[in-house]
């Protein structure tokens, strides 16, 4: 059943992007799910075959209807990985606690100033990128005089 996902993804499954909202991937799972119910297919070779399509379509919505693992299913197709799509989703936790790492971290300032930042030391001067602070104790140990 689920070496289908390896060729679409589950948003090409229900026929919607990536942006759907959870009524639009509703909505698209019920305009399929009709066409793919077996109760509705009397010819037993293609009832298998409409079988297998009803639980995709099923195994789909139960993912992209949940924010969670919607959030787990878009790090799986992000990442590209070749582990199967069940086993990812079978050990979300594990996965969670492995790639909390992966996730890019960005420093906000803790005040937002339009003012440039003041030095600590108005006598300090800078060299060369080097910020050198000038005092008369730090002076007297540079010439070795303490």
């Amino acid at each position: 059943m689920f070496w289908y996902f390896q060729m679409q993804t589950l948003y090409e499954i229900l026929g919607c992007n990536s942006s759907a909202t959870v009524d639009q991937i509703l909505a698209e799972y019920r305009a399929r799910v009709i066409g793919a119910h077996p109760d509705k297919i009397f010819d037993e070779n293609e009832k298998a075959e409409a079988q297998k399509r009803f639980h995709m379509l099923q195994y789909a919505k139960e993912i992209l209807c949940d924010p969670s693992k919607r959030k787990h299913y878009d790090t799986y197709l992000a990442m590209g990985s070749r582990m199967p799509l069940k086993e990812w989703m079978n050990n979300q936790d594990k996965l969670q606690q492995t790639l909390h790492w992966a996730s890019p971290s960005q420093a906000q300032p803790m005040l937002e100033s339009s003012e440039p930042p003041q030095r600590m030391n108005p006598s300090a001067t800078k060299i060369g990128g080097w910020v050198r602070h000038e005092s008369a104790t730090l002076s007297a140990f540079r010439n070795y005089k303490i």
